[in-house]
C-alpha cells in the first residue's frame, strides 16, 4: 500500500485532482440492461447491440462530468460547500465511536491518502479503518429510513446488501489498501445502526482497475466520452453562447435522428404534463382545505404556505405509497 500524508485541505485537493478516487470510481460505470438481464459496464466497454442504458451508477456525478473535470475543461466540484460532505465530517466521528462501543470495534480516523499500488491515477481517502491485520477499510454513512428501506435494506441486524455505487467504493478502498475485507456502516434516520463485513472481489477489482486505466487514457489522448454527455455539464462547457452564430451540421448523420426522438419525447412528456395536472386536480380537490391525508393505500400532504407579509398559498402536492409495518 502506498499513502501520502495530507498536509492541509489544498493538497487534499490538489491529490483528488491527479486522481479518480473511491468515491468517483461508480461515475466510470453505467446500467443497461440486455435482453432479460441488467449489466455494469465501464465507459470505455464495448456496448452490446440492443442494450439499453438505464443511466449512470454515481448518484453525484456523471463520468462525461469526470472526464471533463479531470482534463481541466470543467472547475472541480468545491466539496468543501457541498452540504452532505460537511454533514459527514462532523457525523462520522460520533459515529465511529458509537459503532466502537455497539460491536467492541477498534477503529481509528484514517489520515493518509491512498495511492493504488498497480494502477497510476486511482486514489482513496477512507473514513476509518479497522484496528487489525491490512488495516482494512471502514466506510460510514447516514441515510433516511425510506432511502435504507427502498435501496439497502437489513436482516437480522445486518445490511443485506448496499447500493452499487457504495459497494464499488469500497472495494476501490480495499484494492488501494490490499485488504482481505473492508466494511460498510450505515446510520439509518440517526437512531439505528447498522454494519457488513465486505470480502475483496477480485472480478470487482480488476473491473475497476481497468476503467480507471481507460479513463486516464482517454484524458490524456483527449478523447471526449461525448456518448455520455449529460446536459448540466454541456450547459457548463457552452454556457457562453456567441449570438447569432449559425453552425451547419447536415454533414452529422445521426443528429436528424436525434432530433426526431426529442420531439417525439417532448411531445409525450407534454401529453403527460397535462394528464398529471388533471389527476392533480382531482386529488387536490378531494383535499379542499385539509393538508393532510390518507386513502387505502397512500398518504397525501398538501401543504399550506403562510408567508408573513404575502398572501396565503398551497405548496406542492406530495403523495406517498403506505407500507404498513411488520409488527
Amino acid at each position: 500500500m502506498s499513502s501520502i500524508a495530507v498536509r492541509s485541505d489544498e493538497h487534499w485537493h490538489s491529490l483528488r485532482a491527479q486522481h479518480v478516487g473511491a468515491s468517483e470510481v461508480a461515475s466510470l460505470f453505467y446500467q443497461y440492461r440486455v435482453g432479460d438481464r441488467i449489466a455494469y459496464l465501464h465507459m470505455f466497454e464495448e456496448i452490446p447491440e440492443g442494450a439499453e442504458c438505464l443511466g449512470c451508477v454515481g448518484r453525484h456525478k456523471t463520468g462525461y462530468r469526470l472526464w471533463m473535470e479531470k482534463a481541466g475543461l470543467v472547475k472541480l466540484d468545491n466539496l468543501d460547500e457541498v452540504e452532505r460532505v460537511n454533514a459527514g465530517r462532523f457525523l462520522e466521528p460520533a459515529l465511529a465511536q458509537w459503532a466502537s462501543h455497539k460491536w467492541g470495534w477498534k477503529l481509528r480516523k484514517a489520515r493518509r491518502y491512498i495511492q493504488h499500488p498497480r494502477v497510476k491515477g486511482m486514489g482513496a481517502s477512507r473514513d476509518y479503518e479497522e484496528i487489525s491485520s491490512g488495516y482494512p477499510p471502514v466506510e460510514f454513512k447516514n441515510v433516511d429510513f425510506l432511502v435504507f428501506r427502498d435501496s439497502w435494506g437489513a436482516k437480522n441486524g445486518e445490511i443485506v446488501d448496499p447500493p452499487m455505487d457504495i459497494t464499488l467504493q469500497l472495494q476501490a478502498q480495499i484494492a488501494g489498501t490490499n485488504s482481505t475485507h473492508g466494511w460498510v456502516v450505515v446510520c439509518v434516520a440517526g437512531n439505528t445502526l447498522y454494519r457488513k463485513r465486505f470480502d475483496a472481489h477480485a472480478a470487482t477489482i480488476m473491473k475497476l482497475e481497468d476503467a480507471v486505466r481507460c479513463f486516464w487514457r482517454a484524458v490524456h489522448e483527449r478523447r471526449s466520452p461525448d456518448i455520455y454527455a449529460d446536459i448540466d455539464t454541456v450547459k457548463t462547457l457552452y454556457a457562453a453562447g456567441v449570438k447569432d452564430k449559425f453552425i451547419d451540421l447536415t454533414a452529422d448523420n445521426e443528429l436528424p435522428g436525434l432530433c426526431a426522438e426529442f420531439d417525439r419525447i417532448s411531445t409525450e412528456r407534454k401529453g403527460l404534463q397535462d394528464q398529471e395536472a388533471g389527476i392533480k386536480a382531482q386529488i387536490t380537490r378531494r383535499m379542499g382545505e385539509a393538508t393532510r391525508g390518507s386513502t387505502t393505500g397512500w398518504n397525501i400532504g398538501w401543504p399550506a404556505v403562510e408567508p408573513k407579509d404575502k398572501k396565503p398559498y398551497r405548496g406542492g402536492l406530495k403523495v406517498t405509497e403506505y407500507i404498513p409495518q411488520e409488527a
